[in-house]
């Protein structure tokens, strides 16, 4: 366990580097137009019309820009969206602006500081929002930091009640970033409804990449807390003020958190631990993997062929 804390500390900056900081230069995926088909010149057939094409922009985190896969031009959930729309006959221009890192109140900032992203809106049919879990997430790291050092490191002189304290600690924080998304995401609304006024919304719930992770948080017998519950409760929570405010400001809630449940141990980079067991130095990464965002793709496109 000594190691295992000393590679989670090695390992928080670099996820931290996807989870808490905005330095990353967004991918910018496009996809392929068809082109239009050939007509007879002296053919008494009707012309053939070029597919119809839709405009979609993607704006969030590290989800959204596809941290972690092997080539996300072409695997994160927006390249993926778009290949399936062309599959069904029509062509999708697919712009993906997502930022690792970014939280919603530097999103909603963003929207308005890089100067492509309201050219882009001004034409989308479609804009997706990935957003809110970097409220909090570095909290989460944090405790469970604190729960580690307090189990493997004696020296640490931690008390139950330092890890009790710890505790109350987060749970102050992921009150603090659910309310700070509820007041950002009517200015993240706002900024893009100022280059589009028609385009849908779509913006999706955040699935427990923790549902599999059942590991027990014992600090001397107080207060014990499994891991996947924790994170099921503190995600909930963000997830319900996304579809509280969803009729108010106008956006559809795309339920990504439905289409994981059950199936998150085949869906995310964090590799599943037994009830019982302890952490693996896999068991941190919250992104989707490839499969995961293949989830999400088709999430976005049943609401987008409704």
């Amino acid at each position: 366990m000594k190691k295992l804390l000393i590679f989670l500390l090695m390992l928080l900056p670099v996820l931290l580097s996807a989870c808490g900081k905005t330095e990353e230069i967004p991918e910018e995926t496009k996809a392929a137009v068809k082109p239009e088909a050939e007509t007879a010149g002296m053919s008494a057939e009707p012309e053939i019309l070029a597919p119809e094409t839709l405009r979609y922009v993607s704006l969030g985190d590290s989800i959204a820009r596809g941290y972690g896969l092997a080539n996300p031009k072409t695997e994160a959930y927006s390249s993926v969206l778009a290949a399936s729309v062309e599959e069904s006959g029509k062509t999708m221009v697919s712009r993906n602006f997502g930022v690792d890192g970014q939280d919603s109140t530097q999103l909603a900032a963003y929207i308005l500081n890089n100067s492509a992203i309201p050219e882009e809106l001004a034409d989308a049919d479609y804009v997706s929002i990935s957003i809110g879990a970097n409220n909090f997430l570095g909290d989460a790291f944090d405790f469970l930091g604190t729960c580690q050092d307090f189990k493997t490191n004696p020296s640490t002189r931690l008390t139950s009640e330092d890890v009790s304290e710890a505790f109350r600690q987060f749970n102050a924080d992921v009150a603090e970033g659910v309310e700070r998304l509820r007041e950002d995401i009517p200015q993240i609304i706002g900024n893009i409804r100022a280059s589009s006024e028609n385009c849908e919304i779509l913006f999706l719930t955040c699935y427990n990449p923790y549902a599999a992770v059942n590991v027990t948080l014992d600090w001397g017998g107080m207060m014990p807390v499994n891991f996947a519950a924790l994170a099921d409760t503190s995600v909930t929570q963000m997830n319900d003020v996304i579809r509280e405010l969803a009729a108010e400001y106008g956006y559809t809630v795309a339920e990504v958190y439905a289409a994981f449940e059950g199936k998150t141990d085949r869906l995310v980079n964090a590799a599943p631990v037994e009830e019982g067991g302890t952490f693996d130095s896999n068991a941190i990464d919250p992104h989707p993997n490839k499969n995961g965002h293949a989830v999400i793709a088709d999430v976005l496109f049943e609401l987008i062929t409704d």
